[in-house]
């Protein structure tokens, strides 16, 4: 029997203060929500984005009372949704960070939490120095988890160039693998959908990607769906909006995308080998 579960990618331009943030992408998941998404996803660093990222250890919140949290634990309860929150910054110990993806079910529990693994320090090819881990503690374990809608494996952007941890969640069952993102610009342009089909090819997994990009003249290429063949070509509607000098930008799309009829499932496993 074929299952289907519509699924919205909300895709927004973040700014500096938190609140700002909430407020954008309350509206997004309530105009998804609305529309009929049983699964909604938001981007890496959905709570805001500051430069430099030191200033980060001045603004983020702990996780016990991080306004995110408090708010959507109680959203997901009202719409009875499933919520991926892409990432959030969550202060920890020895004075560094957290880059925390958190997946909420529809009542209101967080039922995983996946701290991102590799961590950003790379030298891109237009300059720029990025070192991650002067700020950051990097996560040591994947995640993992069977849900009602399917066994979904949780990652977080420089992850994807790491093709053993999603073969890993593969081999365990992942169905449905996570990629919220905020690439830099030139290595996004040059790897960005290429990593992403790989990984939803080698593994025989649907994937589901939304990229946050504070560059507003670039992001709106971001948002992805990939099949298990590395294929972007669900059917989406796709609602879309600019962010400059503070009017607010999202990008949604809601697709009917998933499947577990025997036909398919047969594809998969040939794929796998």
């Amino acid at each position: 029997m074929e299952k289907t579960l519509k699924v919205a990618l909300v895709q927004t331009s973040a700014r500096p203060e938190i609140d700002d943030n909430l407020g954008l992408i309350d509206d997004a998941f309530m105009r998804a929500a609305d529309q009929g998404a049983e699964f909604i996803l938001t981007p890496e660093n959905s709570c805001h984005m500051v430069y430099p990222q030191v200033k980060k250890l001045h603004t983020a919140p702990h996780e016990s009372g991080h306004p995110f949290l408090e708010h959507f634990t109680k959203r997901v309860q009202e719409r009875g949704v499933w919520l991926l929150l892409g990432s959030l910054t969550i202060k920890g110990d020895n004075n560094k960070l957290l880059n925390r993806s958190y997946l909420l079910s529809p009542k209101g529990q967080i039922v995983a939490r996946y701290d991102k693994i590799h961590l950003f320090d790379v030298d891109t090819p237009d300059g720029v120095a990025y070192r991650e881990s002067q700020t950051f503690d990097g996560g040591d374990k994947a995640a993992l988890v069977h849900s009602d809608i399917g066994c979904i494996g949780m990652s977080i952007c420089y992850d994807v160039r790491f093709p053993h941890l999603y073969r890993d969640m593969a081999q365990r069952g992942a169905e449905i693998l996570t990629v919220p993102a905020a690439f830099t610009v030139p290595t996004g342009r040059a790897h960005w959908e290429v990593l992403l089909r790989a990984r939803a090819i080698e593994n025989g997994a649907f994937q589901t990607v939304r990229h946050r990009d504070w560059r507003w003249f670039d992001f709106l290429w971001m948002t992805h769906t990939m099949d298990y063949q590395g294929r972007d070509n669900f059917n989406t509607l796709v609602l879309r909006g600019f962010s400059l000098l503070g009017l607010i930008t999202v990008l949604s799309g809601f697709l009917l995308w998933y499947t577990s009829s025997p036909t398919i499932r047969k594809i998969i496993k040939k794929k796998r080998k």
